[in-house]
């Protein structure tokens, strides 16, 4: 048994990408990743074409299932650390954000914050989430944030510019 992961990607000019994963029991994993944020989420049975039904998450949805896909707690609703609760959330970066020319590790946050930038979402690359650490940031780039719930919206409007 193969661990290979093999996705297919499509452009969907105007809308996204669609993503394919084929599973180890024959069906696929279809997720169109729209340009808005949101995701619609759907399983094709082996060798048919109509979806049984598809999820439509919100972009701040799509956060926060992505970031238990990347192993995050949650309790009481809230995603949760080691040391108390925390909420993701996006920043959309304007020309005048100070993570501007900067790569993900040198992003200095507000004075407490205690955050941390989780990933980087560009329209520009084929991947979902920008898996190139040295890449420095620019105008339009989405950066998935966590921080302290009471300090979420201070950060992303800090991060934004």
């Amino acid at each position: 048994m193969s661990d290979e992961v093999r996705i297919h990607e499509q452009a969907l000019p105007g809308v996204g990408h669609r993503f394919e994963l084929v599973m180890p029991d024959g069906r696929m994993l279809v997720i169109v990743a729209r340009r808005d944020g949101s995701r619609d989420v759907a399983v094709l049975d082996e060798g048919e074409d109509a979806t049984q039904g598809t999820v439509r998450l919100g972009r701040d949805q799509s956060v926060a299932v992505g970031s238990i896909l990347l192993g995050a707690r949650f309790a009481g609703g809230e995603l949760t650390s080691g040391s108390g609760t925390m909420d993701v959330g996006i920043a959309d970066l304007t020309s005048a954000s100070p993570a501007i020319g900067l790569i993900p590790s040198e992003i200095e946050m507000p004075d407490g914050a205690e955050a941390a930038v989780v990933a980087v979402a560009r329209d520009d690359t084929p991947q979902l989430l920008e898996d190139d650490r040295s890449r420095r940031g620019e105008a339009g780039d989405r950066l998935v944030v966590a921080a302290r719930g009471d300090r979420l919206d201070e950060v992303i409007a800090y991060l934004s510019g």
